[in-house]
Order: structure tokens, then C-alpha cells, then sequence
């Protein structure tokens, strides 16, 4: 398995993570090249003049470039504060629109889907906080895969919004975790 990248940052109010696809060159080649088969069979098509399997093909096609897309330039973009959290998928040459999830209490995120290779730890994340009546509250599942120490960086990057967050509101002098 390949390793996704994780790019962290913090503002002080919010953390911004990129997580960005590492897809293995044979994956890619094998995505380019059944792009360029139906590329062709959509021109096949075309010029024989059967619009109906031009068609077809050609929405096949769509699916399979999103998804090359994806797998080239692929990136995860989350955004964490004390009341929300924003994500939005970047595919290279389009963008998902961004979309906005409120939360009343401290978010937490929930290793799933675990993969152990090499000896190796991989797991995507499960988000969850809690709705104003203090009930369990699903806020977003990740999409990639993040090695064990990109999620303890996670962790305490989200743990110093909340700190943070508690400080400010207490008007304590700022704490800082170590």
C-alpha cells in the first residue's frame, strides 16, 4: 500500500488538512490505459454512426475519468474548528462544492477500516461528536488512508482547537500541549 500524504496546519482557530492520493504507477497506467480503450470505442462508435453505444460508452467514460482523476491528483481537504468542520474533495481539474457540518461538543475521530502491512498501520477516520441533545452525532467519514503516526499528529492538532477554544472562553492564559 502506498502511503497518502498528510499536510497539516494550524491557525490558532482552525486545522487544515490535505490528505493527497499516492496511487502505485501501475495502478495509473492501468487506469490510463483503459482510458484510451474506451476513448477509442466511443470514436469507433462515433464514426460508425451508433449513437446508442457511443453513448453508453462514453458514460462509462465519465465515471472511469473521475475516478483517474482521482487516483492522479486526488486530494482530501478537511477544515476543523470548535463548532464545525468543512470538507471537500479536490480532483485535479474540478473541485466538489464545500460543504459545512456543524457540531455542538468536542469532535473526536475513530480509527476504521484498518490495513496492517509490512507491519504497518493504515486506517481511514470516522468522525463523531455529539448533537445538542448529547447523542452520539456521525459528522463525516475520510476517504483515504492515513498511516497510525499521521493520525496521532491529527489528533493533536484537533485536541489544541479544543484547549484552545476552553482557554479563550475561560480567559485563562494560553496552555500549550507538548
Amino acid at each position: 500500500m502506498t502511503i497518502n500524504e498528510l499536510d497539516i496546519r494550524y491557525d490558532g482557530i482552525c486545522v487544515y488538512a490535505t490528505i493527497a492520493v499516492r496511487a502505485s504507477i501501475i495502478a495509473k497506467i492501468i487506469l490510463s490505459f483503459l482510458n484510451l480503450v474506451l476513448l477509442s470505442a466511443i470514436a469507433i462508435f462515433s464514426l460508425e454512426k451508433v449513437p446508442l453505444a457511443a453513448v453508453a460508452f462514453s458514460l462509462l467514460e465519465f465515471f472511469l475519468i473521475r475516478f483517474t482523476l482521482w487516483n492522479l491528483y486526488g486530494e482530501e481537504w478537511l477544515i476543523i474548528n470548535a463548532r464545525s468542520m468543512s470538507y471537500q474533495h479536490h480532483y485535479g481539474f474540478f473541485t466538489t462544492s464545500l460543504r459545512t457540518i456543524p457540531f455542538h461538543r468536542k469532535i473526536t475521530f475513530i480509527p476504521y477500516d484498518e490495513v496492517k502491512e509490512n507491519g504497518q498501520c493504515y486506517s481511514k477516520l470516522m468522525f463523531e461528536s455529539y448533537d445538542q441533545n448529547n447523542l452520539p452525532q456521525l459528522i463525516y467519514y475520510s476517504v483515504l488512508h492515513l498511516h497510525e503516526k499521521d493520525l496521532e499528529r491529527f489528533n493533536k492538532h484537533i485536541d489544541q482547537i479544543f484547549v484552545d477554544e476552553m482557554t479563550f472562553s475561560y480567559e485563562m492564559p494560553p496552555v500549550n500541549l507538548n
